[in-house]
C-alpha cells in the first residue's frame, strides 16, 4: 500500500506526501513500512529537512512502475486529483512553480477516467487546461521551448474537449 501511494507522488517523496495521498493512515506505521522497504532494497533513504523529515526515492523506476501499475485505474485517477488538491493547498501563491506537476496529475486523472468510460468532469478539464497553460508559460519563461510547446498543445486539446462538452446537448436524469 505504501509503495502504491508513493508511486502516485513520483520518483521521490516524503512522509508528508504519503499522508496527503493516504490521509487515513498512521504516520508512525507508514514510517515503519518505509524503513522496511529500504531494508529490502526497494527504496533509498535520502535525508533532507522537509515536511516528513526524510525523503525517499524508488531505487529503480521499474519498481515505481510496478507499484503504480498495481493500482486500479479508478484509484489512480482519484489519487492524482488528491495530489493536486494537496499541492494547491500547500503551495499557495507559488503554485505556478509546480504548474507542470499539477497539469500532469490532472491530465493523468482525466485519461484514466476516460479509459474507464466515466463521464467527463468539465471542472476537471478546465482545471487541467488552466494548469497546462500555466506550465507552458512557465516553460517559455525558462526558455524551455519544446516543453512549452508540449504544454500549449495539451492546453489546446483540453480547450477543444471543453468546447465540445459545452456544445453537447445536456440530458436531464
Amino acid at each position: 500500500d505504501v509503495l502504491e501511494a508513493a508511486s502516485i507522488v513520483g520518483r521521490e517523496f516524503d512522509l508528508g506526501d504519503l499522508a496527503d495521498v493516504r490521509p487515513d493512515t498512521d504516520p508512525e506505521e507508514v514510517g515503519e513500512s518505509l524503513d522496511a522497504l529500504c531494508r529490502r532494497g526497494l527504496l533509498d533513504l535520502r535525508r533532507f529537512t522537509g515536511r516528513g523529515g526524510s525523503a525517499y526515492a524508488f531505487r529503480h523506476l521499474l519498481i515505481r512502475d510496478v507499484a503504480y501499475g498495481s493500482l486500479p485505474k479508478s484509484e489512480r485517477a482519484r489519487k492524482h486529483v488528491q495530489m493536486v488538491d494537496w499541492a494547491k493547498e500547500h503551495t499557495g501563491e507559488r503554485s505556478d512553480e509546480i504548474a507542470a506537476m499539477l497539469a500532469t496529475h490532472l491530465v493523468e486523472a482525466l485519461r484514466y477516467r476516460a479509459e474507464l468510460g466515466e463521464p467527463v468532469d468539465l471542472g476537471l478539464v478546465r482545471e487541467a487546461l488552466l494548469w497546462s497553460r500555466a506550465a507552458g508559460r512557465r516553460s517559455l519563461a525558462l526558455w524551455e521551448h519544446r516543453e512549452a510547446a508540449r504544454w500549449f498543445r495539451s492546453a489546446a486539446d483540453l480547450a477543444e474537449r471543453a468546447q465540445q462538452m459545452l456544445a453537447e446537448p445536456q440530458t436531464s436524469p
